[in-house]
């Protein structure tokens, strides 16, 4: 039988990883209010994105992300560094250097053999280069850095949950 069959028969029910999803969410939303952390929505974000079936799958995700944010938030900040030197349109000249540097994102992932992680990569490229276009360097780096804090808060949480809660076993 299908899941697909099962749903239409009612029988569907809530599996472990689902209630195991809820307590990393909720122990982001935890943590980063402690923390007084402004990124809470991104923790509970990679969080989510991280739980999965197993413990070695969620390491593996979670290693992804940390690896795309840093290298995103990095070529995000060398971007928008490069940005402020020119002294030309910066929003003409943006929109011809942004899809450049999504070119050096997925290059960089692809030559350190972590093509996982491309995709978080080149998102947070664009959240931090569009997102963060003014500020003063500190600020962009401040924003970056609590964007990979709060991934790494979120991927920690869903991996340490996935391998001592319930995990789950292939025999």
């Amino acid at each position: 039988m299908t899941t697909n069959e099962k749903t239409q028969k009612g029988k569907c029910k809530i599996g472990l990883r689902t209630y195991k999803t809820a307590l990393a969410v909720f122990l982001c939303l935890f943590v980063t209010y402690f923390l007084g952390s402004s990124g809470t929505l991104l923790a509970a974000i990679a969080a989510i994105l991280c739980m999965r079936e197993t413990h070695k799958d969620s390491l593996k995700i979670g290693l992804d992300r940390m690896i795309g944010t840093i290298t995103g938030g990095i070529l995000a900040f060398v971007y928008l560094m490069i940005l402020k030197q020119l002294p030309i349109n910066e929003d003409l000249v943006s929109k011809i250097i942004i899809p450049i540097f999504i070119i050096i994102c997925i290059y960089v992932c692809n030559l350190f053999n972590v093509k996982g992680a491309s995709g978080i990569c080149c998102i947070v490229f664009l959240i931090v280069a569009i997102g963060r276009e003014e500020g003063t360097r500190l600020e962009i780096l401040s924003y970056v850095g609590i964007r990979v804090l709060a991934t790494l808060i979120g991927v920690v949480i869903a991996t340490v949950i996935n391998k001592y809660i319930a995990p789950y076993h292939t025999e």
